[in-house]
C-alpha cells in the first residue's frame, strides 16, 4: 500500500513518543494500538519516533460517503482512509462536512487508551 499522508490544521496537538512497526515517513499515518497516528520524522522499522495521536488534520476518506460535523470516523488501514462508524473503535470526528465526492475531509484525531 502506498503512504497515506495526513495534512495538520491546527495547533492543538498531542504528541507521543512510539517504536515504529515499520519504516514511516513524515507525515505518514500508521497505527500504534489499533490507534492511527501521525508520524513526525522518517524512521527505520523498531526505531523510536514522535507522533501526533490527536489534533485537527485534512486526511483521506472513503469516497461515495459524506460527513457531517461532529460524525464519528474510524480508521480503515486497509484502505488508507477514514470512514464513518459502523462498529470497534472511533478513531475521530469529522470537525465539518464533507462531500460524497471528495476524498478528503478534516478529522479531529483521537488516540484511545
Amino acid at each position: 500500500m502506498a503512504k497515506v499522508l495526513a495534512h495538520f490544521h491546527d495547533q492543538n496537538k498531542q504528541v507521543i513518543n512510539v517504536v515504529a512497526p515499520s519504516v514511516v515517513v513524515k507525515d505518514q499515518i500508521f497505527l500504534i494500538n489499533s490507534n492511527p497516528v501521525v508520524a513526525l520524522e522518517n524512521v527505520e522499522s523498531g526505531i523510536g519516533l514522535n507522533a501526533y495521536s490527536s489534533g485537527k488534520f485534512e486526511f483521506p476518506k472513503t469516497t461515495g460517503t459524506a460527513w457531517t460535523g461532529g460524525q464519528k470516523l474510524q480508521w480503515d488501514n486497509t484502505a488508507g482512509t477514514f470512514k464513518t462508524w459502523s462498529a470497534g473503535a472511533v478513531n475521530g470526528y469529522a470537525s465539518g462536512a464533507s462531500s460524497a465526492v471528495s476524498d478528503r475531509g478534516d478529522v479531529i484525531l483521537i488516540y484511545a487508551i
